[in-house]
């Protein structure tokens, strides 16, 4: 086999035909499709005729992006210029809209900061942005997967807006609750650590992706022991008595707390020997 033909055989369908391919069940096409090399046009009923090096790759397209074989009685089309240009358009949305989750965990941070002074007049606010900012965690990821469209960017963003709206819940705490300093110091200086292993490591977003566990772990349990006590503010609120004053409560906050700075720790040890080498 030639260089140029195992170039064609082995290239991916939207390298080979320059456009997106578009797979519909429709018998005629609506649009003037778009005139590709190895395309021919039936100009009476716009019927595209593909030869079977283009049908093979928009096959292969399709398994990939589906996950399964071709159904029965689809037959592939080319999408034409204006369908192209509007795919484009919607592709280029689909890229920032995660990036605009994440970053909206910071604005709803500040929202919490400045809410937070008079909790009592703006308890359910608060409790608003801790739902949207928890919303907004899973939407980025989920939509930035299902869309395809996970960037190292989109990582460093959703790390920041976790980071801020965590931060901003862990002052009000402090602010509120007799909370011991040690454990602000730890959560704050550990995200410091990350960073600078961060810096100093090749390929940080792939070799890290080894403790995401750890990393989802690690929030799961922040996240409780935040919302405990907002949880505990929310009950003294609307029933006028503190419920969860009680010694057991104070007991499951610190073990709670404790695993977490601990699991923290225990990743960023791990990750230390990542340090200067390759993925």
């Amino acid at each position: 086999m030639s260089r140029a033909s195992s170039s064609v055989a082995t290239a991916p369908a939207w390298q080979t035909l320059g456009i997106v391919p578009w797979i519909t069940t429709r018998s005629k096409h609506e649009r003037t499709p778009t005139i590709l090399p190895g395309v021919t046009i039936d100009q009476a009923g716009h019927q595209p005729t593909i030869s079977p090096t283009v049908f093979a790759h928009l096959l292969s397209w399709f398994r990939l992006r589906r996950g399964r074989e071709m159904p029965s009685g689809v037959t592939p089309y080319l999408m034409s210029a204006s369908a192209s240009k509007d795919n484009y358009e919607l592709a280029s949305v689909r890229r920032h809209v995660p990036n605009c989750l994440s970053l909206s965990r910071i604005a709803m941070a500040l929202v919490v900061l400045f809410a937070a002074g008079d909790l009592e007049a703006t308890f359910t606010l608060v409790l608003a942005m801790i739902a949207l900012a928890m919303v907004s965690d899973w939407a980025d990821g989920y939509l930035a997967r299902r869309w395809n469209v996970c960037t190292e960017l989109g990582y460093v963003l959703d790390a920041m807006g976790d980071r801020a709206i965590h931060l901003a819940l862990m002052l009000v705490v402090f602010l509120r609750h007799d909370i011991s300093p040690i454990y602000i110091w730890l959560l704050i200086f550990r995200d410091i650590l990350i960073y600078a292993i961060r810096v100093m490591t090749p390929q940080w977003h792939v070799v890290s992706k080894r403790l995401q566990w750890l990393s989802r772990a690690h929030a799961t349990l922040l996240r409780v022991w935040l919302c405990s006590y907002f949880l505990r503010d929310g009950s003294k609120i609307v029933a006028g008595v503190d419920r969860f004053d009680t010694f057991s409560f104070e007991v499951g906050q610190v073990i709670v707390i404790a695993t977490t700075v601990t699991l923290s720790y225990w990743g960023i040890a791990k990750s230390l020997r990542w340090l200067g080498t390759s993925p």
